[in-house]
């Protein structure tokens, strides 16, 4: 949420798009529609302990959903959730409404796609984007030269997802368990309960 421009942006991923939300009228516009920076890229197969992930055998595709705000406010970083591609999106043409779907798309800059299958992402004060990987149980952070470092790799990161700062700098980070939900089972679910949050320290911060 952006409360100096008074807006959140919210990733819509069932359809693909991003929610552009007035926090003080409440008015709310869905861009970037049916653009392929919002859709999952049908070529990459989402796979979790050598196993393809499907939803009831079908092979799961997961549309724009992570999303994270750079700490200046300018850029939107956004992706699908099955696939490893990257984007961002000037705030201030998200904003102007009088641009058409057009001209919003060709803002979309495509950040190339070596990144990770990540649900939940984040920014620190100092430009690094943190991304989490379900695929591989762990929490990658994406310098401002676009440099992959891997913080921590933990097979207890279940699906890592939501993120979140503490006020002394501490990243916590929610695991959903996705891949065990029971359309992933035949019907079985493989979740274990109580559902965890982990809290980690990152170098440097």
């Amino acid at each position: 949420m952006d409360t100096q421009n008074g807006t959140a942006y919210l990733t819509e991923s069932a359809i693909g798009g991003i929610v552009v939300l007035n926090i003080e009228s409440g008015e709310a516009r869905l861009v970037l529609r049916k653009h392929s920076s919002v859709e999952a890229d049908t070529s990459h197969v989402l796979t979790i302990d050598g196993q393809e992930v499907k939803r009831n055998g079908k092979p799961f595709r997961g549309n724009s959903d992570g999303i994270a705000l750079s700490p200046d406010r300018q850029w939107l970083y956004y992706k699908s959730l099955s696939d490893t591609r990257l984007y961002r999106i000037p705030t201030e043409d998200l904003r102007n409404d009088t641009l058409t779907g057009k001209e919003l798309e060709k803002k979309v800059v495509d950040l190339g796609s070596n990144f990770t299958t990540s649900d939940g992402m984040i920014f620190d004060q100092r430009n690094n984007l943190y991304l989490s990987d379900a695929e591989h149980d762990q929490i990658v952070q994406v310098t401002p030269q676009m440099k992959l470092n891997v913080i921590v790799q933990d097979k207890r990161l279940l699906w890592p997802d939501t993120f979140a700062w503490s006020t002394n700098g501490d990243l916590y980070v929610t695991c959903s368990q996705i891949q065990n939900m029971p359309w992933c089972h035949k019907g079985k679910s493989t979740r274990t309960t109580p559902y965890t949050v982990y809290k980690l320290k990152v170098n440097g911060l």
